[in-house]
């Protein structure tokens, strides 16, 4: 975890190399904690979960895939945004340049907890595959990303 207890900072940039864990999460843990990540080469392997925000409220996550591939295989769960019903929570990950992201048998979990903002951005020369859809759960509805 990156920003792992109450009142945490964590940082974490993986610039090469190849990395497989079966649990990453950024902001997550307990509460008011910040984690970022910029990924900027190299490859990042989740095998189980993959959360922004995961737990108690106050928590802050950013993640920046500029380069390299952020991949996660056939995940326990949809990747997490503001998991867990905890208040004012704040996540972001931004994929551009030549970052490439795949979550295989996947899609997205925006704002699961039904509090704070979760945004996910895509820009000039990022790449992203999701094989199923996201759900915002807040408003319960599903789009196919």
């Amino acid at each position: 975890m990156v920003g792992r207890n109450n009142g945490a900072y964590g940082y974490y940039n993986l610039s090469g190399g190849n990395v497989s864990v079966k649990e990453f999460a950024v902001g997550s843990g307990f509460g008011n904690a910040t984690g970022m990540m910029d990924m900027t080469g190299g490859s990042l392997t989740v095998e189980d979960y993959f959360f922004l925000t995961r737990g108690n409220a106050d928590q802050k996550a950013v993640v920046n895939v500029t380069g390299g591939t952020l991949q996660g295989n056939s995940l326990t769960l949809d990747p997490g945004y503001s998991h867990l019903n905890s208040g004012n929570k704040y996540s972001v990950m931004t994929i551009s340049d030549n970052g490439k992201v795949y979550f295989r048998d996947n899609g997205f979990g925006l704002g699961e907890g039904w509090v704070g903002r979760s945004e996910f951005r895509i820009l000039a020369g990022g790449f992203v595959v999701l094989d199923l859809d996201y759900r915002d759960w807040e408003t319960d509805r599903k789009s196919v990303v």
